[in-house]
């Protein structure tokens, strides 16, 4: 490592090499235990990786201006020995920095003062893209736009775009006679047709051959993910550490793997890792390695009011876009049922069988209150267009492992549309998804492929309808005065959300209202605990009508399935119980009330 890159002007006596070569330790590695204060030089290098465009804090944690009051204060204590890195993926994950295609974050970064970045597959993904979404115009290619704003160098040992190699492969950087090799590597993936990811062992390899005798410390600065971070440290000699990105993980200590430390920062900009290196001022040979993750929480932390004020500004000119208010959920959507919801939201656009989304592509959940279009771009980032395609049932089926669907099931070990039709091998369906899936894997052998426009706004109409914003709020107080005997009507095409407990699925499959005119289909089942500690499961429904006049329920003694049960009133949280009565198919019933739109009309019968 580090001692074999000594070059010696004269032969020491083998005494003194000993003493190099086999230096103290400590728990997180060697040290040079007679170093003499006066002549160590001390450098930090602090690290970033995975910020996706989250430049905003989220609740007390993260933010860019917090993130720069860490840089500062290193920067007080040690002037002019400080580096800043972030291991690749900067954008894809919040408006603030996508609808402006990443340029916000490279400006703010520049004004951080980033020494190198590595470019993640997010970057590189967007290459040759045709991006009409957001608040500015590219002049170039999307990362060649980054390129050309950042004020550093952006590192791709092993990227070839369309033969050449466009991004820097390694920097050196020079800190009191100290040199700092930096290589940049990148993982391998689907990327598209003009970008060619090589071997990133072969490259990070190449660049250490071609650098270790001019450097007296190498870093790969790599966005390969922690378990492709432990194999180049295994196949690739001579690198000394590597600052580590793309698999979000968290390291509170330093991997090490052979004489190589792995370190990475979790993701979002909610953590900044920290080295602390004390080098021999005289020969640069012997190094003290400490290392620790800053959280970055506030308090204690406080905002660099000048990085504060630059993302502030970006957030206003997007906020008239995003801060819209288009629907409402009572209770907060898993992860899973965001994903679902979005599959369907295809579905219903495009008419066709079966909407899909990917598990990965989906980056957040809904959660409870007001839906506003900033939270959609959290849960669909990436601008992806919404396709179609008819797919033979095959290749269909080969894909439902993999991702969110809507309009068919499993039962029996056998697929099925929403029908009850069994999906057969040879025959050909209508599926929808985005296009990085619908490019991709069993979706490159659909036929008659149609375009439909961005996903992210099918799934703001799909929200629109299916949850449409209260206008208005009403207690359980004011429910409560008008009387037992209120009735509730319903708009034309609106709907009300139904919650209920049942004994395992007693009314799956069937019409559950049967004194109702409306339709109610049952659209979730989910396994819950239910509040009087019965195995039950809890299913959703959604009543809709097309009737103004239609009376959607009465606070009366009404009939589910045949199965008597008497209204009575509870207590807040806002909702309806209805007693459980003796026997096996006893249910109970919440209907939420906690925001009711204004054309729900309260009236005495």
């Amino acid at each position: 490592m580090i001692i074999e890159r000594l070059k010696a002007s004269v032969l020491l006596p083998i005494l003194v090499v000993i003493s190099l070569v086999v230096p103290a330790t400590s728990l997180l590695g060697p040290t040079f235990a007679h170093a003499d204060p006066e002549n160590t030089v001390v450098i930090v290098i602090l690290h970033t990786n995975d910020v996706h465009s989250h430049l905003l804090p989220e609740g007390e944690v993260g933010g860019s201006a917090y993130i720069a009051s860490i840089v500062d204060n290193e920067r007080g204590q040690h002037p002019g020995r400080v580096l800043l890195l972030d291991a690749g993926d900067i954008v894809d994950g919040d408006p603030v920095g996508d609808l402006f295609y990443g340029r916000s974050v490279i400006e703010v970064m520049n004004a951080m003062g980033y020494d190198a970045m590595t470019v993640g597959n997010h970057e590189l993904g967007r290459y040759g893209g045709d991006y009409t979404y957001g608040v500015i115009p590219i002049e170039n290619d999307y990362l060649l736009d980054l390129k050309g704003v950042a004020e550093f160098p952006m590192l791709a040992a092993n990227v070839s775009i369309n033969g050449s190699k466009p991004l820097e492969s390694y920097v050196i950087k020079e800190i009191d006679n100290v040199r700092i090799g930096i290589i940049g590597v990148t993982t391998q993936f689907w990327s598209p047709e003009n970008v060619q990811i090589l071997d990133p062992v072969s490259a990070a390899q190449a660049c250490v051959d071609e650098i270790e005798n001019e450097t007296d410390l190498i870093i790969a600065l790599t966005h390969l993910g922690f378990d492709g971070d432990k194999s180049l440290a295994s196949n690739v000699e001579n690198i000394d550490i590597i600052v580590g990105g793309h698999s979000h993980t968290i390291r509170w200590e330093p991997e090490n793997v052979g004489d190589t430390k792995i370190v990475q920062a979790g993701a979002h900009g909610k953590y900044v890792g920290r080295i602390r290196l004390e080098f021999d001022a005289e020969n640069h040979d012997n190094y003290n390695f400490s290392y620790n993750l800053i959280e970055v929480k506030h308090p204690p932390l406080e905002e660099n009011q000048g990085i504060a004020e630059m993302v502030e500004n970006y957030d206003n000119i997007i906020s008239p876009i995003v801060d819209v208010k288009i629907g409402y959920t009572g209770n907060a959507f898993s992860y899973p049922e965001t994903g679902e919801n979005v599959a369907e939201s295809f579905r219903e656009n495009t008419g066709a069988d079966v909407g899909y989304h990917n598990y990965g592509g989906i980056r957040a959940s809904l959660p409870a209150g007001p839906i506003i279009i900033r939270q959609i771009h959290k849960v669909l980032p990436y601008g992806n267009k919404l396709m179609s395609m008819d797919l033979r049932g095959d290749y269909l089926k080969g894909q439902f492992g993999y991702g969110y669907v809507a309009g068919a099931y499993q039962g029996d070990s056998e697929w099925y549309l929403e029908n009850g039709e069994q999906i057969e091998d040879g025959e050909y369906y209508r599926v929808s998804t985005n296009e990085y899936v619908g490019t991709r894997y069993g979706f490159t052998n659909g036929e008659n492929i149609a375009y439909h426009g961005l996903c992210r706004d099918a799934f703001i109409d799909y929200v629109k309808e299916a949850f449409p914003a209260a206008a208005t709020e009403f207690s359980l107080v004011t429910l409560y005065k008008v009387g037992l005997d209120a009735k509730l009507y319903l708009e034309n095409g609106s709907k009300l959300v139904v919650k209920f407990y049942t004994y395992g699925g007693a009314f799956e499959g069937e019409s559950v209202f049967e004194n109702f005119a409306p339709p109610a289909h049952i659209v979730k089942f989910e396994n819950v605990d239910h509040p009087w500690n019965i195995g039950v499961k809890k299913v959703r429904l959604d009543l809709t009508t097309n009737n103004t006049e239609n009376v959607i329920s009465t606070i009366d003694t009404f009939v589910v399935r045949k199965v008597t049960l008497e209204a009575r009133w509870m207590e807040i949280p806002f909702r309806w119980i209805l007693e459980l009565p003796e026997g096996p198919e006893a249910v109970a019933l919440e209907i939420e009330f906690s925001e009711i739109p204004l054309y729900w009309v309260l009236a005495p019968s």
